[in-house]
């Protein structure tokens, strides 16, 4: 936050909108996190992503399984009337 603070935004702003140029971009020094802190963060994402895939395989899995319980529950519900009207005939 500490950079943030440190930039001139005067020199970025206009009356109705904050505004990039090439040439404000040029200007501005963006600091970067050291080798090892980007390392870390590639790592944390990875797992993250790792993650997010094991979720998504997870929420497939239950939409089947639910799917397969409601077609249980319709054929159990249904299932009795259509062998009670067969055994009335």
């Amino acid at each position: 936050m500490a950079f943030w603070n440190s930039v001139k935004l005067g020199d970025f702003l206009t009356p109705y909108r904050f505004e990039l140029s090439r040439d404000n971009i040029k200007t501005l020094l963006l600091p970067l996190p050291s080798v090892e802190e980007q390392q870390v963060i590639v790592n944390k994402v990875e797992k993250l992503l790792a993650l997010c895939d094991q979720l998504e395989t997870q929420i497939t899995q239950n939409q089947v399984h639910a799917e397969q319980l409601i077609q249980a529950v319709l054929k159990e519900a249904f299932g009795h009337n259509r062998e009670a009207a067969l055994r009335s005939v």
